[in-house]
């Protein structure tokens, strides 16, 4: 059941007017499959579109990041780099054992593990009507900041099977003893 389509040229009509004008002709399921993505929102949508839109940038970065990091075999890019494991170390694992189910472990892995798994979901979705909403999103994530710095500095002056300073190892170590040798010779 189609109906006919008339001209969309009205005198003063904006293109989005037209644009529903002519869908209020077409049959359903096509308006459905063709209008959808086209259609102009509200303010509240466009920002949860933008919002679901920072989260999935956010989750490729990370997929990215854990597929650069397995075809390389760098577990940490700044351990590798500098010797000494990262505020965020054990996060990785943490993610992965959440995903096995072992609980237990992930906990092992990276204590803020599970604060930070509910964080970042209201972080990228949560609303900000108000300035008092944003001030609590900014000051949560100061909170978890701080926690994962003051977390890291007990786990590397209490000898955590995660959480290790490894300087023999690290390229950054290894280019400056190269560096110190040519310096000799010359």
């Amino acid at each position: 059941m189609t109906r006919q389509l008339q001209p969309l040229e009205k005198a003063g009509e904006s293109s989005s007017g037209q644009i529903r004008r002519a869908c209020a002709r077409l049959p359903d399921t096509f308006v459905r499959f063709l209008y959808l993505p086209v259609r102009l929102t509200s303010d509240f949508e466009r920002n949860i579109m933008s919002k679901r839109k920072d989260l999935g940038v956010f989750l490729l970065i990370v997929l990215l990041y854990i597929a650069v990091m397995s075809i390389t075999g760098i577990g940490c890019p700044i351990r590798w780099f500098t010797g000494i494991s990262c505020p965020g170390c054990g996060m990785s694992r943490a993610f992965f054992s959440l995903l096995h189910l072992d609980f237990a472990g992930a906990f092992r892995y990276h204590p803020l593990i599970y604060p930070i798994i509910l964080f970042v979901p209201y972080y990228f979705l949560g609303s900000e009507k108000t300035d008092r909403q944003k001030k609590v999103k900014k000051t949560l994530l100061i909170l978890l900041a701080i926690l994962a710095i003051c977390l890291w500095i007990f786990r590397i002056f209490h000898e955590d099977s995660v959480v290790r300073i490894d300087l023999s190892n690290s390229v950054m170590i290894k280019y400056l003893k190269q560096m110190k040798g040519v310096l000799k010779c010359t």
